[in-house]
């Protein structure tokens, strides 16, 4: 408990009580000695009549000075201090709101909605502290135009601009953005509030305490939260072609306690409604499903799965994007044709097969291909193999059969040993590798696998795919932008392994892979896109649009490409790619689920922190805000009274006391 002024410079103002103190000893009445007969008895009177005038000028000093006083007292603002716990009240005050306007934010309590809440209760707290105290709002954006202080009359505005963003931080994050401030500006005396909802997704609670400021929590809760999500989607296959049907899956989650039957989900791809799935969701039921639909044009394919939830609508939509390449240029280089390698190729709308001999291959046109598939014999020159690895190190996705033993392989980077004679049986499959995507249905316990014969076992591999007793016989090698898939199971005599279930899309996911991209980016991660066969003049720069928006993304020239490294900062939605106004590619972008969860820090669990004081969710804390300001009611009327009091009794000395 204690006094302080809000305005302490004005009590320089009581130096001048010295100047009717002055006025008051240089003033004294001057009396004339008049002389007549028979004055004794008016000399008795005229010492009574002297003694009572100077009381009475004395008590109108006084009166006078208390007057001066009192009002400069009152100018000064002063208060009452009834504060628990260490207060230095000569150090400088601050105040500290970090108000979370995260997606989450946007739920509905029975006060109203969240985000609304919290800004009135922001501006009731700044109301509640002297108004001398510095002020700081910063949200959970984090942003630096934010992170200063500023006087209490500038707060309101920023308070009242304050809306739900897609570009936030975790509360962890920004206490210690907020610690770091203060220690910057070296003040002792901080008061923190944060007025969030605190869910358990995006804080980490042992994070939300400091030592170095006075933590005051107050909570947003929703008494019945409410949200459905669409939470994810993937294609069962990387291979989009017409008229194939693609077969999408979809994640779709109830964080609600209350069942949903006949829930509409919809699909839109370039803007036309596609398909529209019912499903059924019970209370905090999370469901995966499928919808079949046809291709019906090529090229690049806007589309968006959604449903209609309110009021948090953030996660109602899921962007992807995908591009339906008409044909794909497949190069075979071989001593001789191959039945098998053919028939995956040659016969089917989406590819345009091409074999060549090693003696007669025209490398200039097999460096182009979207796919090189090479069958390597113990007469394949190291010269024939050097044009292989230069096709890999431009980006090319090179299939290596070997069908016999050459002494030239490790300039691929393949190391083999002997030749197995003998007859093996494939028994274990790398199901987590991306090649087997969707290639594999069924336990893989059942599943019926061939044998192979005269079989080289691979070694110095950086991902094993399939194993015959043990020895690797297919894997994958990645290097800078060389992508091989080697299989040392030779042509001839296994024909029952070229042509099973397993090995053809095992081929297909591989070819895919160079013209595959990933269907959507997260908001606010890292990541980069390489766009191929593009060769910009050397002031033309690529461009991203969304909406009406374009930004210029740092971007690098590689051999036979452009890699975009893409900004965290994105909308949900499509950000095309334009080589001038052309279109070269869309990117679809979606913003993190983690807000979608119904998981909160409990007041309980917050009262567990060190040093830090929980207010009631959802409650009117005018009361208990105003202890924690360190503040009661002020005391600049009780001295504009004080004043207004000395002001009358001055009066009543200088009218009342003469008629007495």
């Amino acid at each position: 408990m204690g006094w302080h002024f809000l305005y302490p410079q004005f009590l320089w103002a009581l130096s001048v009580l010295t100047v009717p103190i002055v006025i008051h000893l240089f003033n004294f009445r001057k009396y004339q000695k008049v002389y007549f007969t028979n004055v004794h008895l008016l000399k008795s009177l005229k010492k009574e009549t002297r003694s009572k005038s100077k009381i009475k000028e004395w008590l109108i000093l006084l009166m006078r000075l208390l007057l001066l006083a009192t009002l400069v007292l009152m100018f000064a603002q002063p208060i009452k201090i009834n504060r628990s716990g260490n207060y230095d009240q000569s150090s400088e005050r601050a105040l500290v709101l970090l108000v979370d306007n995260s997606f989450s934010m946007s739920a509905e309590s029975s006060h109203g909605v969240l985000i609304e809440n919290a800004k009135n209760q922001t501006l009731s707290i700044v109301q509640q502290y002297p108004v001398n105290t510095k002020c700081m709002l910063i949200s959970s954006e984090l942003k630096p135009e934010d992170q200063f202080f500023k006087a209490q009359n500038q707060i309101a505005n920023s308070i009242a601009n304050l809306k739900v963003s897609p570009f936030t931080y975790s509360l962890d994050r920004a206490i210690n953005t907020i610690s770091n401030i203060v220690d910057k500006n070296g003040l002792i005396n901080v008061d923190c509030f944060i007025l969030s909802d605190f869910q358990k997704d995006q804080n980490s609670i042992s994070a939300l305490s400091d030592s170095s400021l006075n933590m005051f929590f107050v909570p947003q809760k929703v008494e019945h939260f409410s949200n459905i999500a669409i939470d994810t989607i993937f294609f069962l296959s990387n291979v989009h072609s017409l008229p194939d049907k693609e077969h999408l899956v979809y994640k779709i989650t109830n964080y609600a306690n209350l069942s949903i039957p006949d829930y509409k989900v919809s699909l839109y791809i370039n803007d036309s409604l596609r398909s529209i799935e019912t499903v059924s969701l019970l209370e905090y039921q999370t469901i995966t499903d499928t919808i079949v639909f046809q291709n019906r044009q090529p090229g690049i394919q806007k589309a968006n799965i959604g449903i209609d939830d309110f009021p948090m609508t953030f996660d109602n939509n899921y962007y992807f994007s995908y591009n339906i390449q008409s044909k794909f240029e497949v190069g075979f280089v071989a001593s001789k044709p191959s039945k098998y390698i053919s028939a995956l190729f040659k016969d089917r709308q989406l590819f345009d097969f091409n074999y060549q001999s090693w003696m007669s291959a025209d490398w200039s046109s097999l460096l182009s291909v979207d796919l090189l598939v090479a069958t390597v014999d113990k007469n394949v020159s190291v010269d024939q193999l050097s044009n292989l690895l230069n096709y890999a190190n431009l980006g090319g996705h090179l299939v290596l059969i070997l069908n016999e033993e050459n002494d030239y392989l490790s300039s691929l980077g393949v190391i083999i040993s002997e030749t197995d004679s003998t007859t093996q049986t494939i028994n274990e499959i790398n199901i987590s590798s991306d090649l087997f995507k969707n290639a594999i249905e069924t336990d893989k316990s059942e599943l019926y696998l061939p044998t192979i014969n005269n079989s080289i076992s691979l070694k110095g591999n950086e991902e094993w795919l399939l194993k015959a007793d043990h020895q690797t016989i297919a894997a994958f090698y990645k290097k800078n932008k060389a992508h091989m898939l080697a299989l040392s199971v030779p042509t001839e005599k296994n024909e029952a392994f070229y042509t099973h279930p397993l090995i053809i899309p095992l081929f297909y996911n591989f070819c895919m892979q160079k013209a595959s991209s990933p269907a959507y980016y997260q908001s606010g991660i890292d990541a980069k896109r390489f766009i191929s066969d593009i060769n910009l003049k050397q002031d033309d720069v690529l461009k991203l649009k969304f909406t009406n928006e374009e930004l210029i993304p740092e971007q690098y020239a590689v051999d036979q490409g452009i890699e975009l490294v893409l900004p965290l900062r994105t909308y949900a939605g499509f950000y095309d790619i334009l080589s001038k106004d052309t279109l070269i590619d869309a990117l679809a972008f979606n913003y993190s689920r983690s807000e979608s969860s119904d998981q909160f820090w409990t007041e309980k669990e917050l009262n567990e922190l060190p040093g830090a004081k929980v207010f009631e969710a959802n409650a009117n804390n005018a009361d208990k805000i105003k202890e924690a300001a360190g503040q009661t009611e002020p005391l600049w009327y009780w001295f504009l009274l004080l004043s207004l009091l000395f002001l009358a009794a001055e009066i009543s000395l200088i009218i009342f006391w003469r008629k007495g």
